[in-house]
């Protein structure tokens, strides 16, 4: 069995480390903006699963093209 503790000062240790390599304002003024924001929120509301989860995952996917959507568009 690992050692939990040991891992949890890793972890820590590789978080405290952490920097981001690109900045993500642009992409993250995006899906907050008024149209988007509505749209994640309304599939939240259906789906259960927080709209900045599914905003995250749409960007990954599909770079927030609602033509290329997750599962059908709304």
């Amino acid at each position: 069995m690992p050692d939990l503790r040991a891992l949890s000062l890793a972890n820590a240790a590789r978080w405290a480390k952490a920097r981001a390599t690109r900045d993500v304002t642009r992409i993250a003024r995006r899906l907050v903006a008024p149209a988007a924001l509505a749209r994640y929120q309304a599939v939240a509301a259906k789906t259960g699963v927080p709209w900045p989860l599914i905003a995250v995952i749409h960007e990954r996917e599909a770079s927030q093209d609602w033509s290329r959507s997750l599962g059908r568009p709304l």
